[in-house]
């Protein structure tokens, strides 16, 4: 008989995952991911980058070119969809029109033959954790859009799956119905302890939700880690650059890369000429070679509008439009021969919109990034 697997087995793990249905371009490039038991991991990136279709590979919906996934140490190569003990919620909530709610609830356990006084009481049970108890006889068409969501989350759920899949689960919603589901779903997964895997293209709903962050583009994760990791220090400009907003300014090395810290792996500093721009500093992942063409990554946020004593760096621009977002102004900014776009609080901009009014910006060292200028690329097929 074979063991259980170990504590220190991943739940899930791709082993160098390809795909493709042309023979020719891979949508899927040699993935290797391991999913921890528990966790809330996010598959982030623009539509055709390759997010959705790892998701339906692990759901069996399609199969790998090459490679392994393994679920619970075990290849799921040979095991059909529905005997993979995994939910699945889509963005069209796919509920059945013309049964009512506990009956969709309820059908991944009888497909599954589960006892007829069980059902019943796992159905309430999980009706109840998506606060819909007592609707089990209405039918979908009598619910708003979240409450179908939720029945699609309770369907996920009844079985208790190993992990459940959520694509694009709230794509339907409004705004607000939106982010009030985003934590209802945060706040399921941290009671229930269940591991999730949820793909969107939503940066908020991806930094708001999740545990870790998987950024894909042409079929390859560009980075992972801690939605602060992959806010405050992308790995490269697509990073940078498809998470939140960001500042790039262009220009050259002319002090190589010094250790900021002692620990090694650590940001290093180094001095970079803007272009028609003054000399700034910066952190850099990893060694940078005079004369090298960089940019310099800021989040709009980090500007800040005053020339502080503390501050090296230093930048002028002029004004040319002021946006008004209710909690905060946004500025866009000539600087030289790009445009600059800067957060600021209301109590930091009194003065009246005007049209050309030279600008002072600073930002401390430690907020800006040196990465490779952006290259205009599209994304997988």
């Amino acid at each position: 008989m074979r063991g259980e697997p170990s504590r220190e087995t991943p739940l899930v793990a791709f082993r160098a995952v390809e795909k493709t249905y042309d023979g020719v371009v891979n949508v899927v490039e040699r993935l290797d991911l391991e999913i921890e038991r528990g966790e809330f991991l996010t598959l982030l990136g623009p539509s055709g980058s390759g997010k959705t279709t790892t998701l339906m590979m692990l759901a069996g919906f399609e199969a790998p070119t090459a490679g392994e996934i393994l679920l619970n140490g075990r290849s799921l190569a040979r095991t059909p969809p529905f005997r993979r003990n995994i939910g699945m919620v889509f963005q069209n909530y796919a509920l059945f029109p013309h049964m009512t709610v506990g009956d969709n609830v309820a059908y991944p356990l009888r497909r599954r033959r589960f006892p007829r006084s069980e059902v019943d009481t796992r159905v309430r049970r999980a009706l109840d954790m998506v606060r819909l108890g007592g609707l089990e006889q209405r039918f979908p068409g009598q619910l708003s859009g979240g409450q179908q969501q939720r029945v699609a989350l309770a369907r996920a759920l009844v079985f208790e799956p190993d992990v459940v899949l959520m694509d694009e689960p709230l794509g339907a919603l409004d705004k607000k119905l939106r982010e009030d589901m985003q934590l209802e779903i945060r706040h399921l997964h941290q009671t229930l302890g269940m591991t999730v895997i949820y793909v969107t293209h939503d940066q908020a709903e991806a930094l708001t939700m999740s545990d870790r962050i998987a950024v894909f583009s042409d079929g390859r994760i560009q980075q992972i880690g801690s939605p602060r990791e992959v806010y405050e220090r992308p790995v490269n400009a697509f990073v940078a650059n498809f998470i939140g907003e960001n500042n790039m300014l262009p220009g050259v090395i002319v002090t190589p890369a010094e250790p900021a810290l002692s620990s090694e792996g650590a940001p290093q500093l180094c001095t970079v000429q803007l272009d028609d721009g003054p000399t700034v500093e910066a952190l850099a992942n990893g060694s940078r070679r005079v004369g090298e063409r960089v940019a310099v990554s800021i989040r709009p946020e980090r500007l800040e509008l005053a020339h502080r004593p503390d501050r090296r760096n230093r930048i002028q621009g002029r004004l040319l439009e002021v946006i008004y977002f209710g909690d905060h102004a946004r500025l866009r900014v000539r600087v030289g021969a790009i445009e600059v776009m800067v957060k600021a609080r209301l109590d930091e901009w009194r003065h009246p919109e005007c049209r050309g009014e030279r600008v002072d910006l600073s930002w401390a060292t430690d907020h800006g990034l040196v990465l490779e200028p952006a290259v205009d690329g599209g994304a997988a097929a």
